[in-house]
């Protein structure tokens, strides 16, 4: 039996025969959230770079929705409002999803 002090093998059995830390099992339930301008266009944290890359599906999606990067880049998604974004809502959601509030 494995412990955490153990390593792993790529191999399935290696992971099958590991055991979670007690702590582990008294984990909280917990959400993270992080509001930015990669939420405009609903894109990862990498967006501000990939859609400067032609041919990637960002540069795509951001020359289809707002046009070339080079006359409406991340400077302007950035101060772009987000109309539909309430957080007093999202906070009412994450409050009866359970996890303790900090």
């Amino acid at each position: 039996m494995l412990t955490t002090s153990q390593s792993f093998e790529a191999k399935f059995a290696s992971l099958r025969e590991f055991q979670c830390p007690e702590w582990f099992k008294d984990a909280k339930f917990g959400i993270w959230s992080h509001w930015g301008p990669q939420c405009v266009p609903k894109s990862g944290g990498w967006y501000a770079r990939s859609m400067y890359i032609q041919g990637h599906p960002d540069y795509n999606y951001h020359v289809r929705n707002y046009g070339h990067p080079s006359k409406f880049g991340y400077k302007d998604i950035c101060v772009m409002e987000a109309e539909k974004f309430n957080p007093n809502e999202l906070m009412e959601l994450y409050v009866k999803a359970g996890p303790n509030i900090l």
